[in-house]
């Protein structure tokens, strides 16, 4: 080689090194922004990575189920799929120009809520603080709420449009720091894939008993029925046909008070007649209780409850439940039992694959009750399972087999899925006034029972109670009133005319009350009223 090509030649060998460090430089920075992408869209998916692998010992009380497989699998594709998204807009963000580059970074903005809103319902689950998701909705109302996110959502843009160079900065650096968390969270997800579900399972029920001679008896609670609501100030425009027929014809009391203010109080309170200072769910099978008057907690059990009694006095007994699972903690006492999980995100996704990919992601854009896609997918659920459980509830209460049936439904309980005006499971984003729908839809739901009963001869020789775990507790929010009154309301076998009560007490006798009319030693409405003017003692409880 001679020296001219030599000197000529360092030019050449100049390009190519140059050209190889912007060839890696614009490696390393595809390679980044895709860790960008993929850890914003891990963090979008916060909340349903929430359900899927954190959910703790008190959630799992309530789970039929751990999550399946397929629902980790549809997990990993979202944030594949969304964090591929998110890199395709910041490569193009990265434009010198064009209305496409301004369509990226605005689109990069907005996404930006995604993560929020997943982080303030994980932070309010795991904190327990209730006003950061349905507190803060029956606190502001539908209206202000809208106005105060449109407001929050002007100030965010304008932040960001002042300082969005820095904010983009640190926002970049944050999210490629948080990428570790990917590998680590897909590693979690498979792993727990292949969990055991063992531990889920309901206990195996009884064998049927030979029944002796006996009254029997339909024992149904609509979780947080109130009485105010339904029988004092009964909203305007609604009527209760099948309610008012059945009190004119049977025991009603007006000033009946419920064990406790919440469900996992109440009911086992109402199921041993003894009221519970505290309930704790502590694993798959275990409710800690601790009972009035005892200085430790027990595990909740069928040793505990009006099924084992009936049982031992030979009746058998069955369940249709809800959010409790009675077929695992009680199953052993009944002859038949079936319970439906309470509706969350994370149970209402879907059976398979091709169903759980989409509802995971539209669930970014919904709470429990709330949804810019119409009815949230909990609450397109809850009006699935109500149907499943009547059809139970129906064929449970016509059996002339079973002497004592149980039936809890979440009728007036949120979400609410039923409007009254079109007489279809159709209300969509009601937070609290739906609640004034649910009681039309109980009501229904006791004339579908009744013409089921009457339609099999069970009516007439069934003593049925009508009542509830305790009252509507966001009523402050919707006629600014609160009365902790229940429905109670008893047909006897044979009864047809109406008894009206008026003694103040608490349900906590229940117990004992429906086991004596197992038991035929209370056969009139006259026999009941006197057992209850012996037996109540207080009447609101102090345990609220």
């Amino acid at each position: 080689m001679s020296r001219t090509a030599y000197i000529d030649s360092p030019p050449a060998l100049s390009e190519a090194p140059a050209s190889a460090v912007r060839t890696r430089t614009a490696g390393r920075e595809w390679f980044t922004d895709l860790a960008v992408g993929f850890s914003f869209s891990n963090l979008c998916y916060l909340r349903v990575w929430t359900g899927l692998l954190d959910y703790n010992r008190v959630e799992m009380f309530s789970m039929k189920a751990p999550p399946r497989p397929v629902e980790y699998l549809a997990a990993i594709a979202n944030v594949l799929l969304l964090g591929a998204l998110c890199c395709a807009a910041i490569r193009i963000a990265r434009q010198p120009h064009g209305i496409c580059r301004i369509a990226a970074r605005a689109g990069l903005v907005l996404a930006g809520f995604a993560p929020l809103n997943s982080l303030r319902d994980t932070v309010s689950l795991k904190l327990s603080l209730p006003m950061l998701r349905f507190g803060l909705f029956t606190s502001l109302g539908k209206s202000n709420l809208i106005i105060v996110s449109v407001l929050a959502g002007a100030l965010m843009a304008l932040v960001v449009l002042r300082w969005h160079r820095v904010l983009l900065r640190t926002a970049y650096t944050t999210l490629l720091i948080l990428f570790a968390f990917v590998p680590m969270t897909f590693g979690q997800a498979a792993w727990a894939a292949g969990s055991n579900t063992a531990g889920f399972g309901d206990q195996i029920p009884g064998n049927r008993v030979d029944q002796p001679r006996h009254a029997r008896v339909l024992w149904i609670i609509f979780d947080e029925w109130d009485y105010r609501l339904t029988f004092v100030d009964r909203p305007a425009g609604l009527a209760f046909p099948a309610f008012d027929r059945f009190r004119a014809g049977a025991f009603h009391a007006t000033h009946a008070y419920p064990p406790a203010g919440e469900t996992l109080r109440s009911i086992p309170a109402l199921m041993a007649g003894r009221f519970v200072i505290t309930s704790k769910p502590n694993g798959v099978k275990e409710l800690d209780l601790t009972y009035a008057g005892e200085p430790k907690p027990i595990v909740w059990g069928p040793e505990e409850t009006l099924f084992s009694s009936a049982r031992r006095a030979g009746i058998n007994s069955a369940v249709a439940g809800w959010y409790i699972p009675y077929c695992r903690v009680l199953g052993s006492s009944l002859a038949e039992c079936t319970w439906e999980e309470l509706v969350v995100q994370r149970n209402s996704m879907g059976d398979t694959f091709s169903d759980i990919l989409p509802n995971q992601a539209r669930s970014l854009l919904e709470t429990n009750l709330l949804s810019v896609c119409g009815q949230s997918l909990p609450t397109a659920r809850e009006s699935r399972l109500y149907q499943s459980m009547l059809a139970r509830a129906e064929q449970l209460a016509q059996d002339p087999s079973l002497g004592l049936v149980f039936v809890h439904m979440p009728v007036t309980h949120v979400p609410y899925f039923y409007d009254h005006t079109t007489k279809r499971p159709t209300l969509k984003n009601s937070l609290v006034a739906g609640y004034r729908d649910s009681l039309e839809l109980a009501d229904r739901t006791f004339a579908a029972l009744r013409r089921t009963m009457e339609r099999a001869g069970t009516w007439e020789n069934t003593a049925i109670l009508l009542t509830a775990d305790h009252w509507f507790r966001q009523s402050a929010s919707l006629d600014g009133k609160v009365d902790h009154r229940v429905p109670y309301l008893l047909k006897l076998a044979g009864q047809n005319e109406g008894v009206r009560y008026d003694s103040p007490f608490n349900t906590v006798l229940t117990h004992d009350l429906l086991l004596r009319l197992l038991r035929n030693e209370l056969e009139t409405p006259q026999e009941v009223m006197h057992w209850l003017d012996v037996n109540r003692s207080i009447a609101e409880s102090p345990y609220n």
